[in-house]
């Protein structure tokens, strides 16, 4: 027991007591290569072989004397006072004003065609004719049907009056005369109604003609001479779409309906422009001619529809564009190259280059975006000159040379 009191008693001392005089040693040594180290003349070497050490290293490190103090090269645009227009710009799909499928609405083997396909027609050409015999036929027994029935009641009228004469000479009873008169009503209901049949079968004979119901041009005919054509087949026998005008459908996000709308109820025509896929090449011109009285819940957009004169027919249906609507349009407002604006936590700053060459963190309240340049709102003033190269070598306060 008392063995072990003595060992735990000597691990106490070593661990603590010899730990701090070890320390000790330590720093005593530290203090006197320090001032060795200080009492070296600056020149000499401190390493093995003239080698620096650690200091002149370090030194070797910091900045050149006279680097602070030159100046950053920069390139600089100027704001400027410039026409610009709000555009909203939305991928539309150009729609033909009218599209019709045309379709039989009478069956019978298909005998002529008379047209071209992709040819222009107008509003009652004929197009197909189906074979028209069945049709005479059944018109002809319509007609005979009608004039058998002129006949029997021409002969009951008649007979109606003989009877109405020989009543009143009391030689017949009154139940035969009403028994003639209603035998002429029932004929005259069966004239109109052989008069019916009679249309019926005129009409279905005009419908073996099948006519262009709108003026437009026809694409490619489904059906050739000789098919049965079966009365309204869901296919059609051609589609006739009216080119002239043509209409363009896109969307527009539900922030700007307000501007939109406000301009559309008011009867202010609002301009649009198509472009192509690149946005280069101008299509047509057009304006608003409708939009959706809601909103999509699901996109969170409006459509709108804006009609165009398509003269050359340069639009054709389904085709995608381009579709930039203009909104509004400035004809002054002060405005800086897009690429110069940043963006910090307080929102969007440019460098002002100030008269002494030194640039200032400027902030600005920017509206819209047009061609590349944005509308400064607040901030700037016309001609001053902000940095649009060589930013991220600036702080508030550096010295700048401009360059082109």
């Amino acid at each position: 027991m008392l063995l072990l009191l003595a060992l735990i008693a000597f691990v106490i001392y070593y661990l603590f007591l010899g730990g701090k005089e070890r320390l000790a040693a330590q720093k005593a040594e530290t203090a006197t290569v320090t001032a060795t180290t200080a009492d070296r003349p600056s020149g000499a070497p401190s390493g093995p072989g003239g080698a620096p050490g650690h200091g002149a290293m370090a030194g070797a490190g910091r900045p050149v004397g006279g680097m602070m103090g030159m100046s950053t090269k920069v390139s600089v645009v100027k704001a400027r006072k410039r026409p610009m227009n709000f555009v909203i710009r939305g991928l539309g799909t150009a729609i033909p004003s009218e599209t019709v499928v045309v379709r039989s609405q009478v069956s019978g083997p298909l005998t002529k065609i008379f047209f071209e396909e992709g040819a222009m027609v107008d509003a009652g050409e004929p197009l197909f004719q189906i074979d028209p015999r069945p049709f005479e036929a059944k018109l002809q027994h319509a007609r005979g049907q009608y004039q058998q029935n002129e006949a029997q009641l021409a002969n009951a009228e008649a007979d109606l009056r003989r009877y109405q004469t020989l009543f009143k000479q009391n030689s017949i009873a009154r139940q035969q005369v009403d028994t003639q008169n209603a035998l002429v009503k029932q004929q005259r209901a069966n004239r109109a109604a052989l008069q019916a049949q009679v249309e019926q079968a005129k009409i279905e004979l005009e419908y073996t003609t099948i006519k262009a119901p709108i003026s437009g041009r026809v694409g490619l005919r489904r059906v050739d001479i000789g098919n049965l054509v079966q009365a309204n087949a869901t296919d059609g026998l051609i589609t006739i779409t009216q080119n002239q005008p043509m209409d363009v459908e896109f969307a527009v996000s539900e922030q700007y309906i307000p501007q939109i709308a406000a301009k559309f109820y008011q009867d202010v025509p609002i301009e649009v422009q198509l472009y192509d896929r690149s946005s280069s090449d101008l299509i047509e011109r057009g304006v608003v001619s409708s939009m959706a009285n809601q909103i999509d819940t699901a996109t969170g957009t409006v459509k709108i529809k804006a009609s165009f004169d398509n003269s050359d027919y340069g639009l054709f249906p389904n085709q995608f564009v381009n579709a930039w609507l203009f909104v509004e349009r400035y004809d002054n407002s002060l405005s800086i190259l897009t690429d110069a604006i940043q963006y910090g936590r307080q929102g969007p700053y440019v460098f002002l280059v100030n008269d002494d060459m030194s640039v200032k963190q400027q902030d600005i309240k920017v509206g819209i975006v047009d061609n590349g340049y944005t509308q400064v709102l607040e901030g700037l003033n016309d001609g001053d000159q902000v940095v649009i190269e060589g930013v991220d070598r600036l702080r508030a306060g550096s010295k700048v040379e401009i360059v082109d």
